[in-house]
């Protein structure tokens, strides 16, 4: 993200100084407290943690008041101190030449005290292999441990799309690929790559359409990344573009897609990117028929006047201030800002009145379907919660022992979200607190339907066959397919040992 930033944006020493202002109060908080235990550990002293809870706020607010001077410094003196064009080309170049030159410096600096690319290829064989026994969950090691559990479940993930190559196994199902490939315990519902998590999920159709997805996203966010370096708001711009480059690059090894904080942001950087560099254009194109118009009443009053002959390319030939901006629209000034260099470069272009946006009578069809789609999208981001809280009122009236209420909570979670197996898998076992065994069973049955994959189902299929029925062999039968998707699940290994007399 720095990269991108920094290799695009029109004010790299002021950006620098803005980095430094924010890393290095940072820095020193986190080094001046290195030795608080509880800032990198867990502890169950409460009274240590509150302490040095304290002690941390009162560096933290140290930090951000020393952030905000510096920061309200480097504006002013920005502000304040003329810089000729060549200063400025000068310290960018030099910036970029010392982030470069610090990066890769340190980068190999780091790596040869190690063992250089010796030690580089054994950390690669180690993360592939998963062997690093370094602690990565707590403590500074953590940032250099390779201890992150990822690649077993991409492996899970690649494993998984062998046998659901073109469509996988739906959206959501990774949790069953684990259940049914892990080499340990624990429960994971995202295989840590978003690409390959699509892949396991949606097959080769989903994870097509997905990388289109982000490819677009990006081209609307970046567009042309060379264009228009005069705008004051490029650094801002900038800035959101290597947000949303960032965010396309992190989902590569993590869950960050399915992170409501995270991906909100995504889309808020994304929109406001695609929406300005639209503005822009659309302010650009009206400012240059501005100039065709002015220019061509101008040269109707000069001939009106006598002074210039009409000749026929008189409205083919455009004068200079009309060829500038057709051919330089980069300094066109824009209805939401204008910088005073473009003002004083063009003050016959400058004094043009702004043109004003075309009435859209007929655009309110769109606007209407547009409203109601976001209503309808924010209406199916509420029916799963309203049915997850339907279905935790369930367990609880269950576990009172008030069934009917358990069962009316339980089916309309059903009725909410009719695609998900878990509010049958409760309705079964409210249905068997009744003595309603049929009624179970149909309930089961329908949710091994809609999730063939999901291990409980065939559990508790197998149990309710096994207690309720007697029904030795297709207990067994279910039992052997939970055991089949969940190999590690103890407590099929149980029900099936058990069915089976051993």
């Amino acid at each position: 993200m720095l990269v991108l930033y920094f290799g695009f944006t029109t004010t790299r020493l002021a950006s620098l100084a803005s980095l430094v202002a924010i890393a290095g109060p940072a820095a020193a908080v986190l080094w001046r407290l290195r030795d608080l235990g509880t800032l990198f550990s867990a502890t169950s002293n409460d009274a240590l943690r509150t302490l040095q809870g304290h002690t941390l706020f009162r560096w933290s607010v140290a930090a951000l008041l020393v952030t905000a001077g510096v920061q309200a410094a480097v504006a002013l003196v920005q502000r304040a101190v003329p810089w000729p064009r060549w200063v400025r080309v000068a310290a960018g170049a030099a910036v970029l030449v010392v982030l470069v030159a610090g990066i890769g410096g340190g980068s190999w600096r780091f790596l040869e005290s190690r063992g250089g690319s010796t030690w580089v290829k054994d950390r690669v064989q180690t993360f592939i292999s998963g062997t690093d026994q370094t602690g990565s969950g707590e403590g500074a090691g953590r940032l250099i441990s390779l201890n992150t559990g990822r690649p077993p479940l991409w492996r899970e993930a690649l494993e998984q799309s062998r046998s659901h190559r073109l469509l996988g196994t739906g959206a959501g199902t990774f949790v069953f690929t684990h259940d049914r490939f892990r080499v340990d315990g624990g429960v994971v519902k995202h295989a840590h790559s978003q690409w390959l998590n699509v892949l396991s999920e949606l097959g080769i159709v989903g994870l097509g359409l997905f990388t289109a997805a982000m490819a677009l996203f990006i081209a609307a966010a970046v567009r042309n990344p060379f264009a228009d370096r005069r705008d004051p708001l490029r650094p801002l711009l900038v800035a959101l573009q290597a947000g949303v480059a960032a965010f396309v690059v992190h989902i590569s090894w993590d869950w960050d897609w399915d992170m409501a904080a995270i991906g909100t942001v995504f889309f808020l950087f994304a929109a406001a990117c695609s929406s300005y560099l639209a503005t822009r254009t659309a302010d650009r194109r009206r400012y240059a028929a501005a100039v065709v118009a002015a220019a061509a009443r101008r040269r109707e009053e000069e001939v009106a006047a006598g002074k210039a002959a009409p000749g026929p390319d008189m409205q083919d030939a455009p004068g200079p201030d009309l060829r500038s901006a057709l051919t330089e629209t980069n300094t066109a000034p824009t209805a939401a800002v204008a910088a005073p260099a473009e003002a004083a470069a063009a003050p016959a272009e400058a004094a043009l009145p702004a043109p004003a946006r075309p009435r859209r009578t007929a655009a309110w069809p769109a606007r209407t379907v547009a409203t109601v789609a976001l209503v309808l999208l924010a209406v199916s981001w509420l029916v799963p919660y309203l049915a997850a809280r339907d279905e935790s009122a369930a367990l609880a009236a269950a576990g009172d022992g008030d069934t009917a209420v358990a069962l009316s909570r339980v089916r309309r979670a059903a009725s909410l979200d009719p695609l998900a197996a878990d509010p049958l898998i409760i309705e079964a076992l409210v249905l068997q607190q009744q003595g309603r065994n049929f009624e179970a069973l149909a309930a089961l049955q329908k949710a091994a339907r809609l999730q063939p994959d999901n291990y409980e189902v065939f559990y508790q299929q197998g149990v309710l066959l096994l207690r309720a029925f007697g029904r030795k062999k297709a207990a067994i039968a279910a039992l052997r397919r939970a055991l089949a998707l969940n190999p590690l699940d103890d407590a099929s290994r149980f029900e099936l040992e058990l069915a089976s007399g051993r």
